[in-house]
C-alpha cells in the first residue's frame, strides 16, 4: 500500500542526544519516525557528564563514540553543585572560609528541616544559606548544566539526594551517601572528541535508520500514530543521563501503542529508493 510522504508511525519531538535516542529506538525495528523541533531548539551541550548509572556511557558503548571516566577525588566532589567537602579549595575561593561554615552547618541541622521539600532551590537555599547558593551552587549549575533558576524538581538536577539527605541528615552527607549506594556520582565522563561528537554520531544513526526531518513548510502537514514530546533536557530538566532515560521509556511506549492493533500495521520505513 503506498503511503503518503507525510505519514509516521512515530513523531518525535525535539534536538537533542534524547530526542534522537526516542527517534533511533523506534526507527531500527522498521517503524517510520519523523523528527520535528521542539520548544528548545538549541540545547544546552554539556562539557562532560556524572558516570552515575552508566547511561551516557551505555549510550557511547552503543554507538561506538570513544570517552574516558576520570575518578573524582571525594574532596573535590560536587553533585547538582552541592559539595561533598565544604572545606575544598574551590568551595572557600567562592564563599570563603565564613561560607565553608556555613556548608558545613548543614550537618549539624536537624533532620526534621529538611521536611518533604522537593523543591531543588528551595531545599538548597534552606539547608546551605542564600549565600552559597548564589556564590556557589548556582554558578556550578548554570556551568554545567545550562541552568538559569534552581526553581526545578531536585530529582532533575540530583535523583536520589532528598533521600539520601532524609537518610543521613544532612545535604552534603547526602552526597556521599549518594557515591556510597554508586560509586559513579564521583566519576566524570568525557567524550573524547566533543559532546558534539555524539551528537552527530547519533545523527549518523537516524540517516541509518532513515529517519526523516520534515521542513517547517511540511510539519503542519504530519500525521502520526504516536507523537513523542517533552522527552528533551529542559532548563527544568537539565540532565541528558534522565533525558536519555526518559527517551528509552517513552519509545518503548510508541512502539507498544503502534504495534498494539494488529487491523492496523504500521506504515513502515521510509523506501529510499524511491
Amino acid at each position: 500500500m503506498a503511503v503518503g510522504g507525510h505519514v509516521f508511525d512515530v513523531v518525535v519531538e525535539g534536538a537533542d542526544a534524547a530526542a534522537f535516542v526516542a527517534a533511533i529506538d523506534c526507527a531500527r525495528i522498521g517503524l517510520r519516525v519523523a523528527v520535528i523541533p521542539g520548544p528548545v531548539p538549541e540545547p544546552f551541550i554539556p562539557p562532560h557528564f556524572s558516570n552515575h548509572g552508566g547511561i551516557i556511557a551505555d549510550l557511547c558503548d552503543e554507538l561506538a563514540v570513544r570517552y574516558t571516566v576520570r575518578d573524582v577525588p571525594v574532596s573535590d566532589l560536587v553533585i547538582a553543585g552541592v559539595p561533598a567537602n565544604p572545606f575544598s579549595p574551590a568551595v572557600r575561593a567562592a564563599v570563603g572560609w565564613p561560607g565553608a561554615w556555613r556548608i558545613y552547618v548543614d550537618r549539624l541541622m536537624p533532620l526534621l528541616a529538611i521536611g518533604n521539600e522537593v523543591n531543588f532551590g528551595a531545599l538548597v537555599t534552606k539547608r546551605l544559606g542564600k549565600r552559597v547558593v548564589s556564590k556557589f551552587v548556582a554558578p556550578w549549575l548554570r556551568r554545567e548544566l545550562g541552568v538559569e533558576s534552581l526553581d526545578i524538581p531536585a530529582v532533575e538536577v540530583a535523583p536520589g539526594l532528598s533521600q539520601a539527605t532524609s537518610r543521613v541528615g544532612s545535604l552534603t552527607a547526602g552526597v556521599l551517601e549518594l557515591v556510597a549506594d554508586d560509586p559513579r556520582w564521583a566519576q566524570e565522563l568525557i567524550v573524547d572528541s566533543g559532546t558534539q561528537a555524539l551528537l552527530e554520531r547519533l545523527r549518523e544513526r537516524m540517516a541509518y535508520f532513515a529517519v526523516q526531518f520534515p521542513s517547517e513548510k511540511e510539519i503542519p502537514k504530519l500525521t502520526s500514530t504516536v507523537t513523542i514530546t517533552s522527552v528533551h533536557a529542559s532548563l527544568e530538566a537539565p540532565s541528558w543521563e534522565r533525558a536519555v532515560l526518559r527517551a528509552r521509556e517513552s519509545a518503548a511506549q510508541a512502539r507498544a501503542v503502534v504495534l498494539s492493533d494488529p487491523d492496523k500495521p504500521p506504515v513502515g520505513p521510509i523506501d529510499l529508493a524511491r
